[in-house]
């Protein structure tokens, strides 16, 4: 017996249908393969079904005895498609022996759900009576790759065509196979003056930047992916641009390398906008630090001049009742200087007392005027001679607490042309501050070096407990002092007076840090070019 290739054969001695030699046809369509699972429906010319197989209810939901009685239209989501059916059926078995053609249908399960389908139709004869045979293939998955392969190229189109970055795919070599138009608006190069390029991109980028671009695209080519990652390039009017780049590899269906896909932006409008930032944020830091710097300054000088505003207060009290006893101590002491009688010794220890006491009148008279020091006139004096008077005048003090006062020098002269009652001022405080810091036994220390041609330093230097380097910034304000005990009161008065002093006369006068055990103060003493 002859059987057509894809029809259903139906043994006359035996009324259950068999299926020979029937897949071939779909074998070989795009739709199918050798593994395709087919759906199997039997049935007369009314629609009737007589036969259905397992895959029919697996793909359904209908046990195969639902199927029976069941109208081969009644699975059609559109019912208009049931006129198409019965045409298709009219005009099947005319003796065609082709391959049917599959068509698409949507279809519903017993459940309500839509079912795409993959549906070829044909006829046979048994006996008298024409029956049809429909095979259906479940094309759901077929549908769903055929709807992404269709966005697919849509989106592909639209980065083609309407991407505003700079897109570029370039093969496993390396070589550009595409490139959008969004090339020529940021370089001005045309996507035909890129694709005849040797190395693209590599000459629209600045020179400078080549070999990392280069270095880029041969990572990218590896397999790496990356992200804005900045270089610049020179575009046809020989303008720099600032541009940034990611990339990502086209991999095979193996998940190999075949090329890379870079994206590119234009950011030279936000490279200029964060240089603008960094200069606008460089100008504020340094109007704020100026800033600062004023109002601490200003705090500063303001905290000063309420101290030496008190200070003034303070020292006209205290002149006003030191003044008239200091009178009469100088006029007894002028009655016992004109007695005769004296020996040498007493006749210059004599004149010491009295330049002293006319120092203390002075003092007194400066202390009043701290915030605007009446200066006396500069006169010339030999610095180490000053420095020795002072040390006799403060030994009894000295003596009085266990304490040595050193002269250390090398000079043979020290000439200096200063105001000699202020510099003594400043001289005498710091001799009384290192005296009153020391310990019994210690000794205080007076170098005098002249490390410069142009000035002389005069170091005093105690072993006592030092200074909190906490509180290095306070010991020349008014009324600071680390006099703290009872038996080293201080009124916070010389460092700041001698500061004063030094600034209006010129010399300088610091603190020298680090000087271990004890404190040291270092005052610096102009050298004259030439002496009158």
């Amino acid at each position: 017996m002859h059987l057509p290739r894809g029809v259903l054969y139906i043994d006359p001695h035996n009324e259950t249908p068999t299926l020979p030699n029937m897949f071939p046809p779909f074998e070989t369509h795009p739709y199918t393969n050798a593994h395709a699972r087919i759906a199997i429906f039997v049935f007369r010319e009314n629609g009737e079904i007589v036969h259905t197989n397992s895959e029919a209810s697996r793909l359904y939901g209908f046990s195969p005895e639902e199927f029976l009685g069941r109208r081969i239209d009644s699975f059609l989501l559109d019912p208009h498609e049931a006129a198409k059916l019965f045409s298709t059926m009219a005009r099947s078995g005319e003796g065609h022996e082709s391959p049917p053609t599959p068509y698409r249908r949507l279809h519903t399960r017993k459940d309500g759900s839509k079912l795409a389908v993959t549906v070829v139709l044909g006829s046979f004869q048994v006996g008298e009576e024409k029956l049809f045979i429909k095979y259906v293939i479940d094309a759901s998955s077929v549908e769903q790759t055929e709807l992404k392969l269709e966005e697919s190229q849509h989106r592909f189109k639209a980065v083609a065509d309407y991407t505003y970055d700079w897109e570029s795919w370039l093969d496993s070599n390396g070589t550009l196979i595409w490139v959008n138009p969004a090339i020529e608006r940021i370089s001005g190069y045309s996507v035909h003056e890129c694709m005849l390029m040797h190395d693209y991109p590599l000459p629209i980028v600045l020179p400078d930047d080549r070999e990392k671009v280069q270095r880029l695209i041969e990572e990218a080519l590896g397999g790496s992916s990356g992200n804005d990652i900045e270089f610049r390039i020179q575009d046809k009017a020989m303008h720099t641009k600032w541009i940034a780049v990611s990339w990502q590899p086209l991999l095979s269906d193996q998940e190999n390398p075949v090329g890379v896909r870079m994206s590119m932006r234009d950011i030279d409008d936000r490279k200029a906008m964060e240089q603008q930032l960094r200069d606008y944020a460089t100008r504020l830091e340094k109007l704020a630090d100026e800033r600062a710097k004023q109002i601490v300054l200003l705090e500063s000088e303001r905290a000063k001049i309420e101290r030496l505003a008190a200070l003034g207060k303070l020292a006209a009290n205290v002149a006003h009742e030191i003044n008239n006893p200091l009178a009469g101590i100088k006029n007894a002491f002028q009655i016992l200087k004109n007695e005769s009688g004296k020996s040498e010794d007493e006749l210059l220890l004599i004149q010491l007392i009295d330049k002293e006491i006319d120092r203390m009148t002075k003092v007194l008279r400066q202390m009043t005027q701290l915030y605007r020091p009446g200066i006396t006139p500069p006169s010339t004096f030999d610095l180490l001679e000053i420095t020795h008077q002072l040390a006799t005048l403060m030994s009894g003090e000295a003596s009085s607490r266990g304490v040595r006062i050193d002269i250390q020098s090398s000079l043979n002269s020290s000439v200096v042309r200063v105001p000699e009652i202020e510099f003594r001022q400043i001289l005498h405080n710091l001799l009384l501050n290192a005296i009153e810091a020391s310990n019994p036994g210690d000794r205080v220390l007076v170098s005098i070096a002249n490390p410069d041609r142009d000035k002389y330093c005069i170091t005093v230097r105690d072993h006592g407990l030092g200074i909190d380097p906490s509180i290095h910034s306070k010991i020349f304000e008014p009324f600071f002092s680390t006099k703290n005990s009872p038996n080293r009161p201080g009124s916070g008065l010389g460092l700041a007076i001698s500061k004063s002093l030094a600034s209006a006369i010129g010399v300088g006068l610091e603190f020298i840090p680090h000087e271990k055990p004890g404190a040291a103060f270092r005052v610096t003493i102009p050298q004259p070019s030439h002496l009158p």
